[in-house]
């Protein structure tokens, strides 16, 4: 099917994907305040304090995913005949779908708080009764489910911010739905339709367009090549197909895609395990998110700060925080544990470097708890690491107390992970490859032996991420390291394990 095209209001040059074009509507959201603060919010947090170019704004990273994500409608549509786009679209216009799509791709991290991820717990906690209940509906959640505040906080400013409402209605040319946006970004919600649901994937499935640009972006601000992938290929193959007996459509992938799908995988993987999971980016990460709720405790930061009507302004973004931060009198012990954000002598020591690091820490343990020193029990011995660090968290005694052979005071800071940043086997991860009229549903982990492999690899992520901080020391880090090391590890097996008897 043809796709129209029309002329840009404007273009971005980005170095990732070249020349973007914006329409109006696009330009004019781009504009107000609630989007404008994106360019104070990095993706990645504190991130540059170990990738010192890892500096990406939710900004930026927006507007990519919104690139990309036309690119995918797009190319969907161009493959599609007129009776299947009747069937699925009804009378909406083509123009309006890919705006549609496009928008929901721009918007769909406006939610994020300061430092990212470091704030959603502190976020969460800002929501009223009749909030929390309106998320839980929205993404069918039930029980003590944590919901994903970010995302709910994008859903609240879509439909709440009186300025993108009035650029949605008084578009030239196409008015736009903020309920059709916002349904494609949360197809559980009230009133999504058919058409809305089918293209979710395109915003947040196992191929999507956040994805292809966080790999891309992050791979290039950060130097790490491993984010390298051929999106081309994956887009170019990409149809919607009818599936019988269901009948139902669904985003399916063309099987000559299915060398780049694999690359993409295998990028992703090793982008989590490197980058992301970097030992002191995830405590570096989780020192962040300390010391923000250490300030709104003690009122240096009001509740509000977190409150996603404070984002509509246009407030609340990292700089404010760090400002705070560095107004404190870090000669004080209460906020030595936080210097290292504005003093970067003074980040974290991780007491594994490496897996083998971890590895024989839990050999360590298992030997003390009475199991031997192979790994056969390591899933036992972790539970008991993360049981201990509950324990930790909930009474809040990070520290270790000097002794007679140090003069100083160790903060500890524990960061537990989930086993794996994604469920390999879970619905969403299995894909429909075509090839001419035949179309199938396959599980990732059935596509090649490959997948199998990267599917295994994500469980091997190690659940517990410890570090720590000696309070008043003087020196630089390296010293430290030498210094305490081998003591803080010996200690934390002896403790660990005695929790574990307990």
């Amino acid at each position: 099917m043809e796709v129209p095209t029309s002329l840009p209001r404007t273009t971005i040059v980005d170095p990732v994907h070249g020349h973007i074009p914006l329409t109006d509507t696009e330009y004019r959201i781009l504009q107000v305040p609630s989007f404008m603060r994106l360019h104070r919010v990095k993706v990645n947090g504190l991130a540059y304090l170990v990738f010192p170019n890892a500096v990406t704004s939710r900004f930026v990273h927006c507007v990519g995913t919104m690139h990309v994500a036309g690119k995918m409608i797009t190319s969907i549509l161009q493959k599609m005949d007129r009776n299947t786009y009747k069937n699925l679209f009804g009378d909406e216009k083509v123009e309006y779908v890919i705006g549609v799509v496009r928008l929901a791709a721009m918007l769909h991290d406006i939610g994020h708080g300061p430092f990212s991820h470091a704030s959603e717990n502190i976020m969460r906690k800002t929501l009223k009764k009749s909030e929390n209940e309106e998320a839980m509906r929205l993404f069918s959640l039930t029980g003590n489910t944590l919901i994903p505040t970010h995302e709910y906080y994008s859903y609240k400013i879509i439909n709440e911010d009186g300025e993108i409402d009035s650029i949605l209605k008084e578009s030239k040319g196409l008015q736009f739905n903020k309920k059709d946006i916002s349904s494609v970004l949360f197809p559980r919600m009230e009133g999504a339709t058919s058409w809305t649901k089918t293209v979710h994937p395109i915003v947040s499935g196992y191929v999507d367009s956040d994805r292809f640009d966080y790999l891309l972006r992050d791979s290039y601000m950060t130097g790490a090549v491993y984010g390298n992938i051929d999106i081309q290929r994956i887009i170019d193959g990409l149809s919607i197909k009818l599936v019988k007996p269901t009948n139902e459509y669904t985003i399916s992938f063309h099987i000559k895609s299915l060398g780049s799908i694999e690359d993409m995988q295998d990028s992703r993987l090793k982008m989590y395990k490197w980058v992301y999971g970097h030992s002191l980016v995830v405590l570096v990460d989780k020192m962040g998110e300390e010391a923000l709720k250490k300030l709104t405790d003690v009122g240096k930061l009001p509740s509000k700060f977190f409150n996603w009507k404070e984002f509509v302004k246009g407030k609340s973004y990292d700089d404010e925080a760090i400002g705070v931060f560095s107004k404190q009198d870090f000669s004080r012990k209460e906020s030595q544990p936080f210097r290292g954000i504005i003093d970067r002598r003074y980040l974290p020591i991780s007491l594994f470097k490496r897996p083998y690091d971890y590895d024989e820490f839990v050999k360590d343990i298992s030997e003390k708890i009475g199991f031997g020193r192979d790994l056969s029990y390591k899933d036992t011995v972790e539970k008991e690491i993360s049981r201990w660090g509950k324990s930790v968290e909930e009474q809040e005694s990070n520290s270790i107390p000097r002794k007679a052979n140090r003069s100083i005071d160790i903060h500890l800071i524990l960061s537990f992970q989930p086993r794996s940043p994604y469920t390999p086997k879970a619905k969403e991860d299995n894909i429909w490859i075509y090839s001419g009229n035949e179309i199938k549903e396959i599980m990732t982990e059935g596509l090649s032996s490959y997948f199998q492999a990267i599917n295994k690899e994500w469980t091997q992520f190690r659940p517990a991420y410890l570090g720590f901080l000696p309070l008043n020391a003087k020196g630089y880090r390296s010293e430290w390291k030498a210094n305490y090391i081998k003591e803080i590890r010996e200690s934390l097996v002896e403790e660990i394990s005695s929790h574990a008897k307990s």
